[in-house]
């Protein structure tokens, strides 16, 4: 998973992913998959479902002030938080 989000973060420009989660994270024996790309255009409709949020106990605290359940403002540090909370 480290692998995957390193990865991520090196490439040109820079990905951030947004939503670390263990709900994301696939495990087949030795490998990690890290999912739940590609999504963002899905957002905007995210506000159709009731008490829908992508904020969670691995969000950064940051991101937890932005107003609204939806976060919108996807950080590399903010990957990196959701990635402590994890192995923590």
């Amino acid at each position: 998973m480290l692998n995957a989000v390193s990865e991520l973060h090196s490439s040109e420009p820079s990905i951030a992913h947004g939503h670390i989660t263990p709900c994301n994270v696939f495990l087949e024996e030795s490998t990690a998959y890290l999912a739940d790309f590609g999504f963002d255009y899905l957002r905007k409709y995210a506000s159709l479902f009731h008490n829908y949020s992508n904020k969670s106990a691995y969000t950064a605290p940051e991101l937890l002030k932005e107003k609204g359940n939806i976060i919108n403002a996807k950080t590399i540090k903010a990957d990196i938080y959701s990635i402590g909370v994890m192995i923590w």
